[in-house]
């Protein structure tokens, strides 16, 4: 099922990783959600903007 403990070590391991890595991205997309609000742009746009 989902339950992280009924895998083995080495996928926890790997679910670890993603988790921290999930987790330490948040201020950079909270910044970003913001940024793009105060400007009133969109987070993600097409190369062809640039």
């Amino acid at each position: 099922d989902q339950d992280p403990a009924s895998f083995s070590w080495e996928a926890q391991q790997i679910m670890k990783q993603a988790l921290l890595m999930r987790y330490s991205l948040i201020p950079f997309w909270y910044t970003l959600h913001h940024q793009a609000t105060m400007e009133s742009r969109t987070i993600l746009q097409p190369l062809f903007f640039e």
